[in-house]
């Protein structure tokens, strides 16, 4: 569902997310003039490669770290999410050719802090503050919030911004397993930064900071038998063992705000059903943007406040 506090807004989730509903906006033919109100060199520095445009109509081509990709036209369409909460001239993409992820679902909210975001476009009503609650394996219905809600028991973290403005800097200062920090420089997690990103499934860490956590894990799932997947290198078989001992991982942010991730914010478990695999990657070096995914974040709800600069968790807060 979507809710913000100060004017409660309560619609149920699939309005979200399925295209044939009120508040997915209408992807216009594309026999139609497409009004696009925004300079075209900010539509250029939104997205991946320079517009075509012709007239009011605009092309674009957005591609993601994890691969996907959209291309298609840009359009604008009033918006509703409460008959009193309308985005008149609400800015999207048609994608009309989507690959990766993407192209399995029905679309993606922007929660960036670029201009063409819902947060950015919906400033005026809900002051650049959100939060939600990430659905996880089990299929839970979870939430988007638009606006401060007031009251919460969050930990907050400072809020950075790094090179690139859009994304959610945060600053990962450690990382402990089964209990006991790892023996990692502070300066391995800020020479490239870290971010929080909800479209990212696994968090990806600098190479020495993924080594480290990969050692220790390894050394305490010394008793079950390794198996291979994919791209984890880190997997082990776990049939007949449906109490496994998976060793505590915890994440500590700015400020000595640790997070103690959930069982399934450590373990992927793939489609080959009993083998689990350590749910991080390592970027291959120590100079590679981290990302916390949204493996971590699951059970967290995670609040966003812009106009703070901060960034809070609620454990079991879903």
């Amino acid at each position: 569902m979507i809710s913000r506090g100060r004017s409660a807004c309560r619609v149920p989730a699939p309005a979200i997310f399925r295209s044939t509903r009120s508040l997915t906006p209408r992807c216009p033919r594309p026999t139609e003039t497409y009004h696009v109100p925004r300079p075209r060199a900010q539509i250029a520095f939104s997205t991946s490669f320079p517009p075509r445009c012709s007239g009011s109509t605009c092309e674009y081509r957005h591609s993601y770290r994890s691969g996907s990709h959209t291309y298609g036209f840009f359009a604008t369409e009033r918006l509703t999410l409460l008959p009193r909460d309308v985005i008149k001239h609400f800015q999207f993409g048609c994608g009309q050719d989507n690959g990766g992820r993407i192209g399995r679902t029905d679309g993606i909210i922007g929660l960036g802090r670029s201009w063409i975001s819902l947060v950015e476009q919906s400033a005026s009503k809900y002051g650049r503050y959100f939060s939600y609650c990430l659905p996880d394996v089990s299929g839970s219905v979870r939430y988007l919030s638009l606006g401060e809600k007031g009251g919460s028991s969050a930990a907050f973290t400072p809020m950075l911004t790094l090179s690139d403005p859009s994304y959610y800097g945060i600053n990962l200062v450690a990382i402990s397993v089964g209990g006991k920090r790892l023996h990692v420089p502070q300066s391995i997690f800020s020479k490239a930064g870290t971010i929080l990103d909800s479209g990212t499934v696994v968090t990806r860490l600098p190479q020495t900071a993924y080594n480290a956590l990969r050692s220790a894990f390894r050394q305490a799932m010394s008793n079950y038998n390794g198996a291979g997947f994919s791209n984890y290198d880190t997997c082990y078989d776990l049939n007949n063992h449906t109490n496994a001992s998976i060793p505590t991982v915890a994440l500590t942010f700015h400020g000595g705000v640790t997070i103690k991730l959930v069982r399934d914010g450590i373990i992927e478990i793939p489609i080959r059903g009993s083998v689990a695999c350590l749910a991080f990657l390592g970027n291959g070096n120590d100079t590679a943007l981290g990302i916390i995914g949204n493996k971590q974040q699951q059970k967290f709800e995670v609040i966003y406040d812009i106009p703070g600069s901060r960034i809070g968790f609620v454990p079991d807060g879903c």
